[in-house]
């Protein structure tokens, strides 16, 4: 994991029956934006595409997956599976203005 990267967004819980369905598809974050899938329970598959490659990530309880801005990914679940996302980019200097 790059250094200096921040959370600045969570997504709350997602289960089989309320996962988005824009997750189960391939789809990517934008430049700048890293994704790291957090499993709380059960097992979630995590595909990735990179350069029409695909490669698939088994995880369970407890575990994390770090995704690279604009890589394509997906998810699968199982039917006990309970994950969330967090949402983390480069820290800004303190005295960077974010509005220049």
């Amino acid at each position: 994991m790059p250094e200096g990267l921040q959370k600045y967004r969570e997504t709350p819980p997602f289960t089989a029956s309320d996962v988005p369905p824009s997750l189960l598809r391939d789809h990517a974050t934008k430049e700048g934006v890293w994704a790291c899938v957090c499993v709380t329970d059960g097992r979630i598959s995590l595909h990735i595409v990179d350069d029409d490659i695909e490669q698939m990530h088994e995880l369970s309880s407890g575990e994390k997956y770090l995704v690279a801005p604009m890589l394509r990914h997906r998810v699968a679940l199982s039917e006990d599976a309970v994950f969330h996302i967090e949402f983390l980019q480069q820290a800004l200097e303190s005295d960077d203005d974010p509005h220049d």
